[in-house]
Order: structure tokens, then sequence, then C-alpha cells
């Protein structure tokens, strides 16, 4: 019983090694569009969810107060900045079009989504990083944290801008995604690398005042929603599990740089060397630091969809690809069958179904 419950989690990641087969690098035309038919396909399934998520009861207070026009402690700046002005436009919206709550769940997951896409799609093997992010990222975090998923989702994208050396775009990007969860402000200082590495020391400085202003002004709001996820009575057993999920490949960054790119050491290593130093205070308060440490979820689908690609490694491509999927899927089943609030995702119901 419990699997037939599981299995439209299973079906949505069992089709990812089936497409690899299909077009393992997305060359073709029809590659291509299996890609675009799992994005959309994706973006329904986590969109059109049903009651499903431990927060999803929040999101349609939230929802229903902002439709029937009451307060719902929003009288305040800085409950307008925690809950995210951008989010509860996108509320408000959608209370005016009649489309409910699932309108905003689905514009959501699409900017989530879409952020991931392009990431994966940039990756030698995107189906890999494809695979590694559907266990917590698209299962848990997009249908659970659906503000922060968005900030991550842009996160991801905003890494693709960097890469090029668009800075003040990554920068909109990362304004943007704090619009929806005010702690992803903290990422706007990793622009400063590339520019390091460039030696535009002028633009450095004048990004390092303006950091500093804004650290000024949000610090108070992030570390209050922070301390929001302790003093509401979260736990998060698996934190170190977690933790440790993103230290390792942090690791294989950190310890062999001649198997990456300058461009991929500038930009990555000082999230790889984050992703070590979080594991010391996750032992502290593991609900605040795992929350954070969700952005560090990218550096696991960059360094695994790039892994079997190196040069080094690339005879065992094909065997690599595939413990891969086998990891992503262990990583699956463990949190389906023993993660502490998978009880809210199973059963997955739809809204088409159940509304």
């Amino acid at each position: 019983m419990l699997v037939t419950k599981m299995f439209p989690y299973w079906l949505f990641f069992l089709v990812i090694p089936v497409f690899w087969v299909l077009d393992r690098d997305l060359k073709t035309l029809k590659g291509r569009r299996l890609w675009v038919g799992l994005m959309v396909s994706t973006v329904l399934f986590i969109g059109l969810r049903y009651r499903v998520g431990c927060d999803w009861q929040n999101y349609a207070d939230l929802f229903n107060a902002i439709r029937l026009q009451r307060d719902f402690g929003m009288g305040s700046l800085r409950a307008v900045l925690s809950w995210g002005p951008t989010y509860l436009a996108l509320n408000w919206i959608a209370a005016k079009l009649g489309g409910g709550v699932y309108l905003v769940n689905l514009v959501c997951a699409a900017l989530a989504i879409s952020g991931l896409a392009i990431f994966c799609r940039a990756l030698p093997n995107p189906w890999v990083g494809w695979a590694i992010a559907f266990p917590y990222f698209t299962t848990v975090v997009c249908m659970g944290y659906t503000r922060q998923s968005v900030a991550i989702g842009l996160f991801f994208g905003g890494l693709e801008l960097l890469k090029r050396n668009k800075v003040m775009a990554y920068a909109a990007l990362i304004i943007l995604a704090g619009t929806f969860h005010i702690t992803a402000l903290a990422l706007l200082p990793l622009l400063i690398f590339p520019l390091i590495a460039q030696r535009k020391w002028n633009i450095v400085a004048i990004i390092f005042i303006f950091s500093i202003i804004l650290a000024v002004i949000t610090l108070p709001d992030i570390v209050n929603q922070l301390h929001g996820y302790t003093a509401a009575g979260q736990t998060s057993k698996g934190a170190i599990i977690r933790g440790l999920m993103t230290a390792f490949p942090a690791l294989l960054l950190l310890i062999f740089p001649r198997l990456w790119d300058s461009q991929s050491l500038t930009l990555w290593r000082p999230l790889a060397v984050v992703a070590l130093l979080v594991l010391v205070p996750v032992l502290f308060a593991p609900t605040a630091v795992d929350r954070i440490g969700l952005y560090l979820l990218p550096l696991q689908v960059f360094v695994w969809g790039r892994l079997p690609s190196l040069p080094l490694l690339k005879p065992y491509r094909q065997h690599l690809t595939l413990l891969l999927f086998s990891y992503s899927g262990l990583v699956l089943w463990v949190w389906l069958t023993f993660g502490l609030n998978a009880r809210c995702w199973i059963p997955y119901r739809t809204a088409l179904i159940y509304s």
C-alpha cells in the first residue's frame, strides 16, 4: 500500500534514466522535446498538488486572508518582508483572477523548475543533474517550501548568468529571489568572486559597500526569519545527513582542483568552503542552518552533473551515470520511507481529482 502511495514520485523519477537512454546528450529534436515535456509535467506535478507538504495549510490560510482582505498579521513592513512582497503580490493577483492557491503554486513551480532546467541544461550530463535535484529540491523543497523553492530556482538560473560574467543580471535575479524569501539576499556577495578573478577592483569596492549597506538593512529580518524556524518548533533531524551530502561533492571540488576548469573553481570554491563550514553550526541550530543550506543544493547538482564527463573519468561515463542515478534513487527512497515529515507528502494528491 505504501509503495502505491509513493508511485507518482517514483514515476517522475524513473522516467529520467529512461529519457537518458533515449537521448543521452540532448542533441536530437526528440531529446529536446523529452526535456521540455519533463519540465512542463514537473511544473504541473508540483503546482497542482493538493494538501501536499507540511506548510500547505499555512500557504492556503495566507491566500484566503488576502482573498478576503484580512490582516493575517501583515500590518508591518517586517511581516511583509518575512512573507516576501512579490509572493504576497502573486497571491493578490491570483485572488483577483480567481485562480486560487493553485495559480500561485503553478507560477512558483514554473519559476523554480525553469531555473533548475536552465542550470541542468548547461551541464555535460543534464539528465544526471535533474536526477540529483529530484529527491530533495523538486520533491521536498518545491512541494514544501514554496517561497524558498522560487528563491533557490532563481539562484540556479543566476549561477548560469554569473558563469557568463553577467554580474548585474545575477544581482537583479537574486534581489528578485529575495522578494520571495529574504534569506536569498545572502547570495549577493557571491558575485564579487568572478570580479576579483578579473581584477575589476573598482566594481568590487562599489559592490562591497553596497552589500554592507544591504546587510545592515536586511540582516535583522533575515535573522528573524531564521529564528522563526526554531521558535515554531520545527525540527530537522536529517540536517546533518543533508549537510554531509553537500560536503562530499564540496570536498571533491576542493581536494582535486585540477579536475575542474579555473572558471568553475572561481565560482564554486566559495560555495564549497561554506558547505564545509556549516557542518559545525548545524549541530547547534539544525533547522535554521538546514534551511540556509538549501542554497548549497546547486553544488551537488554541479559536481555530480559534471563528474562523469571529466577527462579522467570519461571512459567510465556510462557506469558513473548509472551509479549516480542509483544514488539519487536511494536518496528518494530513504526520504519517502524514513523522512520525519514524509507523511505530509504521502499520498500524493492532485487538485485535478481532489479539489
